[in-house]
């Protein structure tokens, strides 16, 4: 699976920092937004992968899912519905 290759090198270049896997998307955006917030200024998040894409393919089936919703969402969820 390519999630497990990138978790795996990732760990391997940094041992000690904390690296952590999420598989829901949705969650994994909202975790890492939540983390940049507390980080402070200057935290980046970079969501990569999907692009432009508006559905998530989960079994053989498309579910409606953007990224830019959901970084939108965690963005509201950080500083209010006026981010």
């Amino acid at each position: 699976m390519i999630r497990a290759a990138v978790v795996a090198g990732a760990r391997e270049s940094a041992p000690h920092k904390d690296i952590r896997e999420i598989a829901d998307r949705a969650e994994a955006i909202a975790a890492a937004v939540a983390a940049a917030v507390a980080a402070g200024r200057g935290a980046v998040v970079a969501v990569v992968g999907k692009g432009h894409e508006t559905g998530q393919e989960i079994g053989g089936v498309v579910h409606p899912f953007d990224d830019r919703e959901q970084v939108r969402a965690a963005l509201d969820a950080a500083y209010g519905e006026a981010s």
